[in-house]
């Protein structure tokens, strides 16, 4: 996850609330909506735990939609 100037998003951010999707069950944090491109099959798009997306993840939840 990037930001538009392509610096890499920090934990201590809030999500774009655009992206929030709920609360994490296993930790209270936003949940994400991303996708991923997988490559010759689309994209998935997986509800992540914004704790789980940090660069000491604390939390890793993750939903494949």
């Amino acid at each position: 996850m990037t930001r538009q100037n392509g610096q890499a998003a920090c934990a201590v951010e809030r999500p774009d609330p655009n992206w929030v999707r709920g609360v994490c069950p296993q930790c209270g944090e936003e949940l994400v909506s991303n996708s991923y491109y997988v490559g010759g099959r689309g994209y998935l798009v997986i509800w992540e735990c914004w704790a789980s997306l940090e660069a000491a993840p604390t939390c890793d939840y993750r939903r494949v939609l």
